[in-house]
């Protein structure tokens, strides 16, 4: 049964490898998520946020020709405190300390290993919204 608690939600899922990003999709629909955008890179991602910002980002690190620890500098930088804000969580298989150190420096709220299981995915995301609505 689906999640309630996710429904009016907008995410973003930024990933540049089709097959894991509908992968990922379902796995958030089956949570509950109602409104699920996705990019296939960090500057595509830019260009969705300007148009419509989401409530929360999945994303990947490592793709081409802007990686996820871009895209999370870019937006913690950003002008607009609205997008600053949002609550990001990286979806990725890079487990070396150098990048956790570094996502962890850019604000990222969230980090999980691939592969996912869906439960960890959503306790991430819990924290990652809580985490936001205490900062608001």
């Amino acid at each position: 049964m689906k999640e309630e608690k996710y429904r009016e939600f907008r995410v973003l899922v930024v990933e540049d490898h089709p097959f894991t990003r509908q992968i990922v999709k379902g796995v958030l629909r089956n949570l509950g998520f109602g409104h699920i955008a996705e990019a296939g890179d960090g500057e595509m991602a830019l260009a969705n946020l300007q148009m419509s910002p989401p409530d929360l980002i999945v994303c990947d690190i490592h793709m081409e020709p802007m990686g996820g620890l871009a895209l999370l500098s870019a937006i913690r930088a950003s002008s607009s405190a609205r997008l600053r804000r949002i609550p990001f969580v990286f979806l990725t298989s890079l487990n070396d300390e150098a990048t956790i150190r570094g996502a962890i420096r850019e604000g990222v709220d969230g980090y999980v290993l691939k592969p996912v299981t869906p439960s960890v995915l959503e306790s991430r995301i819990d924290a990652a919204l809580r985490a936001a609505v205490e900062k608001s």
